[in-house]
């Protein structure tokens, strides 16, 4: 490891260097490190300096407040850390990273923008995105949703703020296995759509720490292709959520304080559905209207701290069904543990039952 920051750089033979903690530091990089693989440049904000000619390096983290100096990366570059970057809209528009035909894994966070952008241009090699922290992610998210990811698999927005509505059209990620929105402050409306030419095939969608969220709407979404759905701390989430896709195999739901047995969920439209978690929903009552009875495919069914809720259905259970826990629900105690209760038939015919990590069946 090579710690950058002294008043003569002495780079010997080394693969990794560290250059922190020297908030004064100015001037250039040591211009020759043939062998360098990782480079580190931390806590050197009036740092405005090109990067060294190595050819080598695979891994760069900079937290520098100035990369204008950068005019290209090093060629086999794979993953490249961006940090806290006053303005980062020259770099993605000239195509400074789409040059690099090597970059898989790329985080952007706690950068700003200033302006809306004209474009942006990433590689297509691209296939870990990772966006936190940023503020004013209006001016990027528009143009970097109308561009093609062929390789993009992980995708994360996270901890952000922005205008109230976002718009992801999937089919620009036809390869994406994961997607993540947490923690946009002012989102407000949410739009996923996707197309007949180019449906993505994903492993989990999962929104989460949106609080002003209320409004999630799924457009022409039959022909997509989703394992997982995670709705968590959305409390101004409103329910049913029309449009989702029919593929679903999982949907787990938490913290999301305006989902009610009153209304109809619509889970009678995924007949895919394997397996059911709900929990902390504070005004959850009986589940009658949630149909579960068509689930035909539900074989798991957990149920936690949802302090309201003092029984499920009327109606039997799914056949299918053959996993069921409830923990924390202080109400449904003695609706569970009693064989003889009137509300025991739509479950009897569960193999597995757990009560508060009791087993009962």
């Amino acid at each position: 490891m090579v710690v950058f920051g002294r008043p003569r750089w002495r780079i010997p033979s080394s693969q990794k260097a560290s250059h922190g903690g020297c908030p004064k530091l100015t001037g250039n990089l040591p211009a020759h490190l043939p062998i360098l693989r990782m480079l580190v440049i931390e806590g050197c904000e009036q740092l405005m300096a090109r990067l060294p000619r190595a050819l080598v390096i695979l891994v760069l983290w900079t937290h520098s407040r100035d990369i204008s100096e950068w005019k290209e990366l090093p060629p086999l570059l794979q993953t490249l850390s961006i940090n806290n970057i006053d303005s980062l809209e020259c770099q993605l528009e000239e195509g400074l990273l789409q040059r690099n035909t090597s970059l898989e894994d790329l985080t952007i966070r706690n950068c700003s923008f200033s302006r809306p952008l004209c474009r942006v241009c990433l590689p297509i090699t691209l296939k870990y995105l990772n966006v936190e922290g940023c503020e004013k992610l209006e001016f990027l998210l528009p143009e970097f949703f109308k561009c093609h990811h062929p390789s993009l698999r992980n995708l994360i927005i996270d901890d952000g703020t922005r205008n109230s509505f976002l718009s992801i059209p999937l089919g620009n990620f036809p390869r994406c296995r994961f997607l993540m929105i947490d923690g946009l402050e002012g989102l407000k409306f949410l739009s996923v759509s996707t197309s007949d030419r180019d449906p993505p095939s994903f492993g989990i969608l999962s929104i989460s720490r949106c609080s002003n969220l209320v409004s999630i709407c799924c457009k022409n979404m039959k022909a997509a292709c989703f394992h997982s759905l995670e709705l968590y701390d959305c409390p101004e989430l409103i329910f049913p959520i029309q449009g989702l896709p029919s593929s679903f195999t999982s949907l787990e739901i938490r913290s999301c304080n305006k989902f009610t047995s009153h209304r109809e969920f619509g889970l009678q439209g995924l007949p895919s559905l394997t397996s059911l978690y709900i929990s902390d929903l504070p005004n959850l009552g009986p589940l009658d209207a949630w149909k579960l009875q068509l689930l035909t495919s539900l074989r798991e069914l957990e149920i936690r701290d949802c302090l309201e809720l003092h029984s499920l259905t009327e109606e039997p259970l799914p056949t299918s069904l053959s996993f069921l826990k409830i923990h924390n629900c202080p109400l449904m105690e003695d609706w569970c543990k009693s064989r003889t209760g009137e509300d025991w038939p739509p479950i009897a015919h569960i193999p597995h039952i757990v009560i508060d990590d009791q087993v009962l069946k």
